[in-house]
């Protein structure tokens, strides 16, 4: 596969984790909007711990090593990670803590690890509290440059006063 177009299918919020095996994936079309984590909204992680996703049948495979697991072995994570042209929420099924430390690290401005999801769960800001914060920021150095700027007038007209007591003194 070399590309992949589910763009119109709203109700897709997460793909398995198996999808970053398709080596030839260069191109990619998803509405990460309806994705969870994405960067726009954070849509919120459903909670994996005590409600885990089933495949069909009683066998899962390991994403990472590929082994036969039931379900009860297995050890579901979210990932969030860069597939064709797009960040996807991915649903990794591991069987140990050795896949887990195989699994690539997210791009900046996701859950930087795996995780079981949930409410609780804190995530990265979304797009427009990262927007509000640079304005806070932004609004916050202009008063402090207004308060230097202040504070130098005010030295100022503090030397002119003195300047002027010393030249009254020397005449």
């Amino acid at each position: 596969m070399k590309y992949f177009d589910p763009y119109t299918s709203y109700d897709l919020h997460w793909l398995p984790y198996e999808i970053t095996k398709c080596r030839n994936l260069k191109d990619s079309r998803v509405s990460t909007r309806a994705l969870y984590g994405n960067r726009r909204n954070r849509m919120k992680f459903p909670r994996l711990n005590h409600n885990p996703i089933r495949y069909k049948g009683q066998m899962v495979g390991c994403s990472v090593f590929g082994r036969n697991l039931i379900y009860k072995q297995t050890n579901q994570f979210w990932n969030s990670l860069k597939v064709g042209t797009d960040v996807l929420s991915l649903l990794v099924n591991l069987c140990s803590k050795e896949c887990e430390s195989k699994l690539p690290k997210p791009p900046e401005n996701y859950i930087q690890f795996p995780h079981k999801g949930g409410a609780d769960l804190k995530q990265p800001l979304n797009e427009d509290e990262l927007f509000e914060l640079e304005m806070r920021n932004h609004d916050d150095s202009q008063n402090e440059n207004l308060k230097v700027i202040e504070i130098a007038e005010k030295q100022q007209f503090s030397i002119l006063k003195l300047m002027r007591r010393v030249w009254k003194n020397v005449e």
